[in-house]
């Protein structure tokens, strides 16, 4: 009897596993498409890629706008982004997705993190910075 209990837990854990990550696959498809922008084009195309496309841009445009003079900025004072990885990956319940990446550049590496929300059954980037300091990364 306890082994025909285990195995329904045991789908069920893996039937909510594979949700969660199916849930953050399309933040995590958006950001690298973001990044792979910012890679191949630069960050005037990344920069579109926000601006077009999220609920960041439609709320505060302002900064959005001063963002892409410090995307700008990055790229002259590290050099251009030349890869990136997905560095840690934390869903907050079932709406929230929260991205860190490290951007290689020649100088320096970059941490991006990006903050995503599911509202109306789509997710939206809410928030988004990147710096130079590796002490935002996540410690083991």
């Amino acid at each position: 009897m306890q082994r025909l209990m285990a195995v329904p837990l045991a789908l069920w854990l893996f039937v909510a596993s594979s949700a969660a990550a199916q849930q953050a696959a399309e933040p995590r498809a958006w950001a690298e498409r973001l990044l792979g922008l910012l890679i191949a084009a630069g960050p005037a195309a990344a920069h579109n890629l926000i601006v077009k496309e999220s609920l960041l841009a439609r709320r505060d445009p302002a900064n959005v706008k001063a963002v892409r003079q410090s995307m700008l900025k990055a790229e002259s004072v590290y050099g251009p982004a030349q890869d990136f990885e997905l560095v840690a990956e934390k869903p907050l319940g079932s709406a929230i997705v929260l991205l860190t990446y490290v951007v290689r550049h020649d100088a320096l590496p970059l941490v991006w993190e990006f903050d995503f929300y599911r509202r109306n059954g789509k997710w939206d980037l809410v928030s988004f910075r990147f710096a130079d300091n590796l002490a935002r990364l996540p410690r083991r």
